[in-house]
């Protein structure tokens, strides 16, 4: 009966890890084909930089406000299945990638159909993550970080396919490339396993775990959270400062070849080693280093990896070498995601999980907003080269909040 059971499990979570990859991959072809090319599509349109800047920060500041709405319907009504929140979300986007499709918008319709992007699209990560957290909760031993390396090697293939095919049919394939995709994963993300496809038996704690199901009562706000685990709240800040600092000059990619002799080509070919490279790293080293180090001094690593990746991006001239310099995302981004999952899911109570999660990526997409915005005014009033050099004094900001957030408390000392 054991050895039965035991199979049982294993198909589950077999089961389980391919869909869950399947998901994670098709939703970073997405993102490759419509926002790691965004610079180069909206350029084709005919924006100035400024202009791709503030649509940019736009798309993303709207996140923010559409993933706290998403946080309480997660946290407060868990008889809620994420994957139809998610598919809902995602038809929304799909309908706007129709109308950027076949239409030429002007600044302000670009705008507003960046405006629903933002709030769907690029909003639902943090659901997305806690469909597999849920189960990992539960008992069953999916392997987020695989999962999400699939995601990574997606976007790089995407990347350099995509690269190559712009300059043979143009921008404008994007948005074709962007649309099927987005209804492919939504086809995915529908038939994705719930908590009620579980054979009963699976896992011994299946039946307690019913209680997601559950309206549950509203045990913590997002301040009383923030105020209680004083690590966790300079966790928030440090992310923050290292989105202000490295995300413009990821943005501005495009712009750094150009200005080094590159096309499209390289450009994809840069976005391919970047995206690439994370597979390694969060697949097989990061499960070892999760063993031997806290969560907590990986994240500081990653931050100090950061600064020097961008210092020596900041000095090169060739547009290659900047290509081959996106190898240090294995050390940064790709170690920074899975550590912060981990982290949250261990620091922060059950009953706020998907807030915790979703206030890290909020801190994220404030800083990516901010740091845009404002760097594509400095590029077009200086240089590109400079402002990466700017950047670079916002990243040794984040470093040191790092650095604080490693000795400060995980939570509050109770009032005697």
């Amino acid at each position: 009966m054991k050895r039965s059971r035991y199979k049982g499990k294993m198909h589950l979570t077999t089961r389980l890890n391919i869909h869950y990859a399947s998901i994670q991959g098709l939703y970073w072809i997405a993102s490759a084909s419509m926002y790691a090319f965004l610079v180069v599509f909206l350029d084709a349109r005919g924006f100035s930089t400024a202009q791709i800047g503030y649509i940019n920060a736009f798309r993303t500041g709207m996140a923010v406000l559409a993933q706290l709405f998403y946080a309480y319907l997660g946290d407060r009504y868990k008889q809620l299945p994420l994957k139809y929140i998610i598919a809902v979300v995602m038809g929304v986007s799909i309908c706007a990638n129709g109308v950027l499709q076949f239409s030429s918008p002007d600044f302000a319709g670009m705008m507003a159909l960046f405006l629903i992007l933002g709030l769907t699209e690029c909003s639902i990560v943090s659901l997305m993550d806690s469909l597999a957290l849920q189960f990992i909760n539960l008992g069953v031993p999916m392997n987020y970080s695989a999962c999400r390396a699939t995601g990574s090697v997606c976007y790089a293939f995407t990347c350099v396919l995509l690269g190559r095919a712009i300059d043979m049919l143009g921008a404008d394939i994007v948005v074709t490339v962007h649309g099927v995709v987005l209804a492919l994963y939504v086809v995915s993300v529908v038939t994705f396993l719930t908590f009620r496809s579980i054979p009963a038996g699976t896992e011994d704690s299946a039946k307690p775990s019913m209680r997601h199901y559950q309206v549950m009562p509203r045990q913590g706000s997002i301040l009383k959270m923030l105020r209680n685990q004083p690590q966790y709240r300079w966790l928030l800040i440090a992310n923050f400062i290292i989105c202000l600092g490295f995300c413009p000059c990821s943005n501005f990619m495009a712009t750094l070849i150009s200005n080094a002799g590159g096309d499209n080509t390289v450009l994809g070919f840069a976005m391919f080693v970047s995206a690439f490279i994370e597979m390694p790293m969060m697949a097989i080293i990061f499960p070892r280093l999760s063993r031997r180090y806290s969560m907590e001094k990986l994240l500081f690593a990653s931050s100090v990896f950061h600064l020097i990746r961008w210092l020596l991006v900041g000095m090169a001239t060739n547009a290659w070498l900047l290509a081959g310099l996106q190898t240090f995302q294995m050390i940064t981004y790709a170690l920074s995601l899975p550590a912060s999952v981990y982290y949250i899911n261990t620091n922060i109570p059950e009953e706020n999980k998907i807030k915790g999660q979703t206030c890290y990526n909020i801190a994220g997409n404030l800083g990516n907003a901010a740091g845009t915005a404002v760097s594509g005014v400095l590029i077009e009033v200086f240089s590109v080269r400079a402002t990466v050099f700017v950047n670079c004094g916002v990243l040794l900001a984040g470093v040191i909040c790092f650095w604080i957030m490693m000795h400060r408390p995980k939570e509050r000392a109770a009032a005697m």
